[in-house]
Order: C-alpha cells, then structure tokens, then sequence
C-alpha cells in the first residue's frame, strides 16, 4: 500500500509518499521525526485506534509544591544540547522571493511580531541560548507555530530531569489526583526558581512510608542496569 498522511483542507499539513514503507515507518519518518508528539493506541468497540498527540499524557491535577507535599528535590541538567529560544522557518516556497535570497515562511503573523518561540522556565535555568530549525513542507504559519511550540518544549524537556521526593496526597485520602506514569505535574518551588509542567517518567513506592516515594520527571538518568543492556545490544 502506498503510504499517505494528507488532508484536503489548505491549512493543514500534507505528506504523503510513492514508496511502498510499513506504517511504522511512516508513522515514524513523517510524524515523529519531523513534528515530534506521541503516538498512543486506544482500544474501543474491539477495534484499536492510534490516536497522534502532542504530548503523551495529560495534565494531572496534584501540583507538586515545596512546603506542602515536595519534601526534595534534586535536578539533573544537561546543558551541552539545551536550547531556549528556536526560530522556527517553514517553507521556502511560501512567501515573496527575495532575488538572491531565499525566503521562508516564519511565525510572525501568528506570533505577535516575533519570529521566535522561547521557554520561561530554560530561560530562567540556562539563559537565552538560541538555535534555528526548519520544516521544509509546513507551508502555514499557524501549523510552523504548532510544531515551533511541540519542539520547544521537547528541547527543554530532553534536558532537565527532576528527582524528587513528595507525598502522593491521593495516598492520605485527599482528594485529588493521584501521580501517573506519562502524566504532567506542575512542579513549584520558589526557592528552585521552578514552576513548569513536567512528565512524570519513573516512580518508587515505599507503601509502608508514602513520604519515603520518589519520583523522577523528565528522562530519567540511565542506571547501571540500563547501560550494560545498551552495552548488550550494541
């Protein structure tokens, strides 16, 4: 079969291909490769759907915040790849043509001006540090915006990992959301400078202590056990 990911409305993004690839292929080279996002299979009616998204988990209600249910905090960052600022540019065959210059469709329109999405929270850890990506078949720039927005968000995410120790509250009978796997969490913490949303990636139960639990945010940090299977399997 050949492989197709397209739309007949103008504004929406358009990939399709003459090859004959498997689904996981394209699912891989012209969704998740080039936009990011998550692909997350739901069962219903005995049939199952792949549903896209751009983020894998939703937001959970329980914020984790320092002097009420954060007991420690530890962060992990990465800062050799970090980005903070990205200026996304679409395609070069959107636009008026300079003579002598290629132009490219940016987000200023939808952007207040700004040719540049940025994240607060990086801004605040890591400083403005800047970089340029390009999506060459994004000819709108509402959808460069969108996909600008996902990959800002990835840059951050890919960097800081946070391992903390908190009480569950759902555990002590409070109501309210209890902390999930692939879920974001808004993590405060002034003396931390911290207040994002950060997808739980790991946690540890202690049931006989909830206060001892940890949990990890962010890509957690490869354990001993991890590395001798990579080891293995290359």
């Amino acid at each position: 079969m050949v492989g197709s990911i397209s739309s007949m409305q103008a504004d929406q993004i358009v990939r399709d291909s003459n090859l004959y690839p498997t689904t996981l292929d394209e699912i891989q080279d012209k969704l998740i490769e080039s936009y990011g996002g998550y692909v997350i299979p739901r069962y219903g009616d005995g049939v199952v759907y792949l549903d896209y998204r751009a983020r894998s988990g939703g937001d959970n209600g329980q914020v984790i915040q320092f002097g009420k249910n954060l007991l420690d905090l530890s962060q992990f960052m990465d800062a050799s790849e970090v980005k903070t600022v990205l200026v996304p540019l679409g395609s070069s065959t959107g636009g008026e043509e300079t003579p002598g210059q290629e132009t490219h469709v940016t987000i200023k329109s939808v952007n207040d001006g700004k040719d540049y999405v940025e994240s607060a929270s990086g801004i605040a850890l890591f400083g403005r540090i800047e970089t340029c990506e390009g999506w060459d078949d994004i000819t709108e720039p509402a959808n460069l915006l969108t996909a600008a927005q996902a990959r800002m968000t990835e840059l951050i995410a890919e960097s800081v990992t946070l391992e903390l120790s908190a009480i569950d509250l759902s555990m002590l009978d409070v109501e309210v959301d209890r902390i999930r796997l692939g879920e974001y969490n808004r993590v405060l913490s002034i003396p931390h400078s911290l207040d994002d949303y950060f997808q739980c990636s790991r946690i540890t139960l202690d049931l006989s202590d909830p206060r001892q639990s940890s949990y990890t945010f962010g890509n957690p940090r490869p354990t001993l056990t991890d590395s001798i299977n990579r080891y293995r399997l290359s």
